[in-house]
């Protein structure tokens, strides 16, 4: 997903350096469509047969839900005007803020899991 993020992440600055909201929606809208895909085959999938494994997987979920949440946002931004676009930018900005909170939990999650289970991630 990291080179759709950052393909979508540098679409999203362009057009928006341009005014092109429309098209911050349409690539926004792919991005959020291939989380949806990713979390269903995430959430079909049976936790890793491990220690912690459960509590991994929904770690995982929580932060591949967030990731979408933020290409929702851009795209509910883009896609409104007016009063209906300040609070979206608002719900946008905040979504932005807690990211530094959401990678130090699933960076916490895959360290923990890693620790219970014998094996290391790479940093």
């Amino acid at each position: 997903m990291i080179p759709a993020i950052d393909s979508t992440e540098d679409a999203v600055g362009r057009y928006a350096a341009l005014g092109e909201m429309d098209s911050v929606g349409i690539v926004s809208e792919s991005l959020e469509k291939k989380f949806d895909v990713l979390l269903d085959e995430t959430k079909a999938k049976p936790a890793p047969d491990a220690k912690g494994g459960e509590h991994f997987k929904a770690e995982v979920i929580k932060y591949f839900e967030y990731m979408k949440s933020i290409y929702t946002a851009y795209k509910d931004f883009a896609r409104t005007d007016g009063a209906e676009r300040d609070a979206a930018r608002t719900h946008m900005l905040e979504l932005v803020q807690r990211k530094p909170e959401i990678l130090t939990n699933i960076q916490q999650a895959q360290q923990q899991f890693a620790a219970d289970n014998g094996f290391k991630v790479e940093k």
